[in-house]
């Protein structure tokens, strides 16, 4: 909707400055791209403490609701990361330029933690590089999911000697040996707690297909990342209009006030 005539539009503009673009592939990228992989730690503590109270096994709609927001949750945390690293990036760009163009000289250093708009993909990707080469091997390695017999109860061991139950209780006593496969499965498992809940635990087909696009899932808090980042140069645009808005407000209401002084002199003078 358009203002009425003659109101003035008060929504603030962001003002771009010039900055120094930095560089977009660095030691620093690295060693912040290692410190993304702390968040999918992070997620999996997350998702042990409230994976399980979320599975709502017998309501769909409030099992989809939670497990949406624990997944909207992860991807904002890592946003707001991203914003608050691009931001100050993009702070430091406008100094260095402005140094530039004083003659001041500029090291490697600073240029490298200068803002680039492609720094924040290639952190997340220097980060996410480790999972996506695991959820790769099990999304090409997962199998749709078997559930295992339950246990036996105690008095039942008295029967296992006999030759007509052995045959038959030996299907208990099937075991999965530990290995690399079965270890990555757990941990997958975990990363992908809500989207599991999501379809529902008990779905095998549908758990089969979040094991299958477990790397594209896993990377959208990542992706998130990069998209804050981007963010944080729009951020300080709207810092320097907000603060233009207001020296011009200031300057508006000092012009007013010496009006109001010169017309008050000049009614004193008649």
């Amino acid at each position: 909707m358009s203002n009425p005539a003659g109101k003035k539009n008060k929504k603030i503009k962001p003002i771009a400055k010039p900055y120094l673009k930095g560089n977009v592939m660095s030691r620093l990228v690295l060693i912040r791209g290692l410190k993304l992989m702390v968040y999918p730690v992070i997620f999996v503590l997350i998702n042990l403490f409230v994976g399980a109270p979320f599975s709502f096994e017998n309501s769909a709609i409030l099992r989809v609701l939670f497990n949406a927001l624990l997944v909207g949750f992860c991807v904002v945390l890592m946003y707001n990361n991203g914003q608050n690293t691009g931001y100050g990036d993009i702070t430091l760009a406008e100094i260095m330029y402005n140094h530039q163009q004083e003659g001041k000289p500029v090291t490697d250093a600073d240029r490298n933690r200068c803002f680039h708009p492609l720094k924040g993909v290639t952190t997340a990707l220097a980060g996410f590089l480790p999972l996506l080469i695991l959820t790769l091997i099990y999304a090409l390695t997962a199998q749709r999911q078997q559930f295992s017999l339950p246990g036996l109860p105690a008095w039942v061991g008295a029967y296992e000697s006999q030759v007509d139950f052995m045959r038959p209780l030996s299907y208990y006593q099937v075991t999965e040996p530990m290995s690399f496969g079965v270890i990555l499965r757990v941990v997958m498992r975990l990363l992908l707690y809500p989207w599991i809940n999501l379809v529902g635990a008990r779905n095998a087909d549908m758990t089969l297909l979040v094991d299958r696009l477990s790397p594209v899932l896993l990377c959208l808090p990542f992706i998130g990342y990069a998209v804050g980042y981007l963010r944080g140069r729009y951020s300080r645009a709207m810092l320097h209009g907000s603060m233009a808005a207001a020296d011009r407000k200031k300057r508006r209401k000092a012009r007013q006030a010496a009006r109001k002084a010169k017309a008050k002199s000049k009614t004193e003078l008649v």
